[in-house]
């Protein structure tokens, strides 16, 4: 019967480590909780364990899978983790850091409040009613050192360590209203330069874009908003280091100094180990004499293996790398510590020397392992000094743009992984006494993951695979029902002795080993996001090429589909190396009209020699996609679902008391002059993969329908909730009435023929927005009157006259807002009764004035950006946008 999986670590309380993270103090007491990963979730939790004195846990799991982990300690903030675990074998986790709690303490509740960290680098503003009345939430703020105290342990790549921290701990609230956070621009980055904003999410344990960050006007706070508490990382981009670290393999037998054949008595200088060879009468075997040997070996007695790398670095012109290398080793579910050596001669690049690292063949949890071949990956990392750069999508996570560095240089690293494997043919217990065997009997075992070991008693091993143990998708194909698998050659034994089979080619045939571009196998990983598909829309696999033994090789890649059109996109097409691996990206675009449900879609790879081949076979369902006309009020609660289209036949009402929910993925188009008007209420609630659209039946320009129109008048709701929304092409986009009350969060609302959003009120209205970019139209980009209006990270341009109109009774707060290129200025007040204030924002490039104020009231625009360093012209000092 099986044993349990096993996954360990070590905890560590990050307050207590050295610059390098070579000594870190474990962290007792901490819960460390592991739950089955079901579809890409945690799910129902497997067990609980506590680290001990050292911060050491190991947990069983029952099950081979994927797993979460997390990390939780009273006073600290958490760490997550995703972990393969296959029964009878021992999986490590990469070290996990808590960091304590900022010791200082806020209760705020609906009322608001302000909270500073205790050593006053972070500020925290929560504004009035973002509480629910009732509530109260305990603000904390901690910011994390670097990039490895975060939950994740890291970042995504091309992505380094800018700012980070964590709002409340392990507390999760939602506040109602954007909360204001401030942490001090420590890395000295200019005034009004925009960082992205990133968030974990513990739920899809994840980084998520969560908006951008703006350095003040004085240069001494980093600004963003916030609408929940969680870690958080404004986070740059650096450039990539132009060097390469090689790490080469050195790892194999020790080998013999003897002149001729075998020694009889030697002690190996690399690994120490004593051997001592007894030569035996020849026997008889089938009528056939063969000689035979007494062997003793101190490596069988006391089983331990070195593992060799030679490090190499090629440097290009212009790089500035640092003067020490660090290397840790993770094999069998252990780790070794985070080793860091001094290398003052790096800046030379050529050969730097070589690791070498004793495993004693035992698992992390110090149990003796038994013969086998196990998998090692040693990681390298080497400091380079980098600069920082703007992100080319303006997104988190995204890579950099290399026209607008930012002026601020850091230290990165760059990491470089050896995978390989030992052979441990260990026999502390065999049948002729601790290091002892006979040469040429052969014994058989059974290795954790069902293959079959041959040792022959001379430090030979041959393995064969049989199909049938519980596995993670990638070991399954590893293995051959109908053939048996050798793989002695990735452990410096020649295949064609053991008379295996290698994917399905006879050794016999195979090349030669200084035949480098045949000879190797390939396999296809099992798609990782397979999706549901549309009808008209397209379905995206993401598949994973893997060299998995031998030399390097390059093949080609098929795509074939029974019923739908299929494309092929490939991230790199050339040389694989041995245990490279190559994502690529499977599109199956599902044509409008098929009356079949499914199609399976298959993918081969076919090595250059035509030798090796892997198949990867996709299966995808669609529904229908429904065109629904409306035609009629909406006179009842109402839901439009995704994946259909709805066409307004006509002007249509979400009639007083009514609400109309829109899910993801859904299209609203409206026929010419045709508006919906919401009286009720209107929730069109989309997400970032799948936003709601609304446009015109045409969907080509400019004023081909309404827009959205919202009225409360008369005890009407007229309340609107948009989230993850494009709005394109009406005449005014977004219309608002009297006692209006509409939200906007995430969305694009762009190309009316007029105005973007009217908000004409005899009453009073109000509008929110968030994240919003609200662009291009023939008159302003806001037309408004006796309405109040809060906008926050957003942009506002190309509007042919203002981007913002503040008419009578308009009170109107900008924070962190850009309005630029707008061809009749950027904002104009008319309004004497209402207040007008901006901060942390930019005017720039406006036509005309970027604020024209035909008041006698004062506008506040402290900490603006106006185009230029010299401030805004006009009656300010500066070339910048003019202020009158």
């Amino acid at each position: 019967e099986e044993g349990d999986g096993w996954v360990s670590g070590v905890i560590y309380d990050s307050s207590t480590c050295d610059a390098h993270l070579v000594e870190c103090r474990g962290l007792a007491g901490a819960t460390v909780t592991l739950a089955r990963l079901e579809n890409g979730s945690p799910s129902a939790v497997s067990g609980t364990t506590v680290t001990g004195p050292d911060g050491f846990f190991a947990f069983p799991a029952d099950r081979t899978g994927r797993y979460a982990l997390r990390v939780e300690k009273e006073g600290y903030t958490y760490g997550q983790r995703v972990v393969e675990i296959v029964r009878e074998r021992s999986a490590p986790v990469n070290e996990i850091y808590l960091t304590p709690i900022d010791p200082a303490v806020t209760l705020c509740d609906e009322n608001g409040c302000s909270h500073t960290s205790a050593d006053g680098q972070m500020q925290v503003e929560v504004p009035a009613g973002a509480i629910q009345s009732g509530k109260t939430v305990t603000v904390t703020a901690t910011e994390f050192d670097r990039v490895n105290f975060l939950p994740s342990g890291e970042l995504p790549p091309g992505t380094w360590e800018t700012y980070a921290f964590d709002l409340g701990g392990s507390t999760s609230v939602t506040f109602t209203q954007p909360v204001t956070v401030r942490i001090k621009n420590s890395r000295h980055f200019s005034p009004g330069v925009e960082i992205p904003l990133g968030f974990w999410n513990d739920s899809t344990m994840a980084w998520e874009h969560a908006g951008t960050a703006v350095v003040d006007s004085t240069g001494t706070w980093l600004v963003m908003t916030v609408t929940h508490f969680s870690p958080y990382d404004p986070n740059a981009p650096v450039s990539k280091p132009n060097a390469s670290l090689n790490v080469t393999d050195q790892t194999g037998a020790d080998g013999t100094k003897c002149a001729k054949g075998p020694c009889s008595s030697e002690i190996v200088a690399r690994s120490g180990i004593l051997r001592q060879r007894v030569e035996l009468p020849e026997v008889q075997v089938l009528d056939v004499p063969r000689a035979t040997s007494f062997v003793y070996d101190s490596g069988r007695a006391d089983p331990s293996k070195l593992i060799e790398a030679d490090l190499d670095l090629t440097l290009e012109q212009g790089i500035t790398v640092g003067n020490y290398i660090q290397a840790e080793l993770y094999i069998e579910g252990g780790k070794t510590a985070q080793y860091t050596f001094d290398a003052a001669d790096l800046a030379q690049g050529g050969t730097i020397g070589r690791l070498r690292f004793r495993w004693d063949g035992r698992d992390a949890q110090g149990n003796r392992l038994p013969p086998g071949i196990y998998r090692y990956a040693l990681r390298v990392r080497i400091p380079y000094r980098t600069q920082y750069y703007a992100s080319a999508t303006g997104r988190f996570g995204g890579p950099p743009d290399y026209s607008q560095p930012l002026g601020v240089w850091t230290e990165a690293t760059m990491d470089e992984w050896l995978y390989g494997s030992v052979t441990l043919d260990a026999d502390p217990g065999g049948p002729l006494g601790m290091g002892w065997s006979l040469v040429g009997q052969q014994r058989l075992y059974e290795d954790e993951i069902g293959r079959i070991l041959i040792d022959d008693g001379d430090n030979g091993l041959a393995e064969f695979y049989f199909s049938g143990k519980d596995l993670l998708s990638w070991e399954e194909t590893q293995g051959n029902e109908s053939a048996v698998h050798e793989v002695a050659r990735l452990h410096g034994v020649d295949g064609r002795e053991n008379g295996g089979l290698r994917s399905g080619k006879p050794v016999s045939d195979a090349p030669t080993s200084g035949d480098q571009t045949n000879d190797a196998e390939v396999v296809i990983l099992p798609a990782t996001d397979k999706q549901r598909g549309w009808r008209g829309l397209t379905t995206v696999y993401h598949e994973t090429l893997y060299n998995l033994t031998g030399g390097e090789a390059s093949f080609t890649l098929t795509v074939t589909g029974n019923v739908w059109t299929t494309t092929l996109s490939l991230a790199n097409t050339g040389i694989l190396s041995n245990n490279a691996y190559v994502d690529f990206t499977v599109t199956v675009l599902v044509p409008e009209v098929t009356q079949q449900d499914e199609d399976v879609v298959t993918v081969q790879a076919v090595s250059a020699d035509g030798l090796y081949t892997a198949t990867a076979v996709l299966t995808t369902t669609t529904q229908p996609l429904e065109v629904i006309h409306v035609s009629s009020n909406i006179s009842a609660d109402t839901t439009w679902r995704t994946g259909n289209t709805y066409i307004l036949d006509n002007d249509i009402a979400v009639e007083s008391g009514r609400t109309l929910d829109i899910e993801p993925g859904v299209e609203v188009k409206g026929c010419s002059h045709c508006f919906l008007d919401v009286l009720g209420s209107l929730h069109a609630v989309g997400t970032s993969n799948q936003p709601i659209f609304f446009t015109s039946v045409a969907d080509s320009g400019p004023g081909q329908w309404g827009g959205l129109r919202f009225d409360g008048d008369g005890g009407q709701e007229g309340y609107g909730d948009l989230w993850y929304v494009t709005l394109r092409y009406g005449e005014d986009n977004i219309t608002l009435w009297d006692d209006c009350d509409v939200t906007i969060w995430h969305s694009e609302i762009y190309s009316s023929s007029h105005v973007g959003i009217y908000a004409h009120a005899f009453d009073f209205t109000s509008l929110y927005m968030s994240h919003v970019h609200l662009s291009d139209g023939g008159d302003e980009g806001i037309a408004a009157d006796h309405s109040s209006i809060s906008i926050r990270d957003s942009v506002i341009n190309g509007f042919g006259a203002a981007g913002i109109g503040a008419g009578d009774g308009t009170d109107i707060s900008l924070t962190r807002v850009v309005v630029a290129n707008n061809a009749g200025g950027g904002i104009v007040n008319y309004s004497s009764d209402g207040i007008l204030s901006t901060s942390w924002g930019s005017i720039y490039d406006n036509g005309g004035y970027g604020i024209l104020n035909y008041t006698t009231n004062q506008i506040d625009a402290r900490y603006t950006w106006w185009g230029d360093p010299s401030g805004p012209g006009g009656v300010g000092p500066g070339r910048g946008d003019e202020v009158s």
